[in-house]
C-alpha cells in the first residue's frame, strides 16, 4: 500500500498532481471504465455516459471483489483505501467540544459523529467504479461504500412495474419496445397488490394505535 507523508499540518488539503500511465496501464483503465459505461476523456479525467451502471446497488457488490464486511458497524459492506498516510514522527492530538483528548500518530480521514461528537472514519457512498478503483491504481485514502436506495418503501412498490425494463433506457418512454410494455402491464397487477396491502396494513395499524391512546 502507498504512503502519503505529511507534514506539519497548515490547514490545507495538498493533492500531488495525476501522471499520465503507461500505454498498457491506459489501455487497462479503458477497458475497465468501459465495463460501468464510462470513457475517459483524458488519463486524468473521466466523463459518465451512462449512470444507470455505474450504480447497481448494495446486493450486487456482493458478487464482486475487493471489499470487506463489518458486522455490527454501518455501513457494512465498504472498499478499503488503496493509499493511507504515513506515520509521523510526532504525536498529534485532537480534543473535542467536550474536552476529551485522543492522541495519534498517523492521519486519517475522518468525521465527527453528530450522536457522541467522537471522531470516526470517513466512509463516502460512490459509485461502482470509484469503489473498485483500488483495483487498478489506487488513488484514494478514505473508506468507499456503495449508494444506497434512500426511497421511502411506497415509492419503490410503485415503481415495481418497470422494474423488468433495462435501467439504461427505463427513464425514457420513447425507447420502450414492445416487451416492456408488456412487462409493465404484468408487473401492474402485483404492484397495486403489494400498494393495497402495505397501505391497508398502515391504516389499520395508525386506528389500532388511535384505539389504544
Amino acid at each position: 500500500m502507498d504512503q502519503i507523508p505529511l507534514g506539519r499540518p497548515t490547514g490545507l488539503v495538498v493533492q500531488a498532481r495525476p501522471q499520465p500511465p503507461a500505454p498498457a496501464a491506459a489501455a487497462a483503465q479503458q477497458a475497465y471504465f468501459a465495463g460501468y459505461g464510462i470513457s475517459q476523456a483524458s488519463p486524468v479525467g473521466a466523463s459518465v455516459v451512462d449512470p444507470y451502471r455505474d450504480i447497481t446497488g448494495k446486493y450486487a457488490h456482493f458478487v464482486k471483489s475487493g471489499w470487506n464486511w463489518r458486522w455490527f458497524n454501518f455501513p457494512n459492506l465498504y472498499y478499503p483505501p488503496g493509499i493511507k498516510y504515513a506515520k509521523r514522527e510526532e504525536k498529534f492530538v485532537f480534543e473535542d467540544v467536550l474536552g476529551r483528548k485522543l492522541e495519534y500518530i498517523r492521519p486519517f480521514d475522518c468525521t465527527i459523529s453528530t450522536e457522541n461528537g467522537r471522531l470516526e472514519t470517513l466512509y463516502v457512498q460512490a459509485s461502482d467504479s470509484i469503489c473498485e478503483l483500488s483495483k487498478t491504481s489506487p488513488n484514494a485514502t478514505w473508506k468507499r461504500t456503495c449508494v444506497r436506495n434512500v426511497s421511502p418503501f411506497f415509492l419503490r412498490l410503485s415503481n415495481l412495474p418497470f422494474v423488468l425494463i433495462p435501467s439504461d433506457r427505463r427513464n425514457d418512454p420513447e425507447r420502450y419496445t414492445e416487451s416492456d410494455r408488456w412487462s409493465i402491464a404484468v408487473m401492474w397487477i402485483p404492484s397495486v397488490i403489494a400498494l393495497e396491502f402495505a397501505v391497508s396494513r398502515r391504516t389499520s395499524v395508525g386506528l389500532l394505535y388511535r384505539k389504544e391512546t
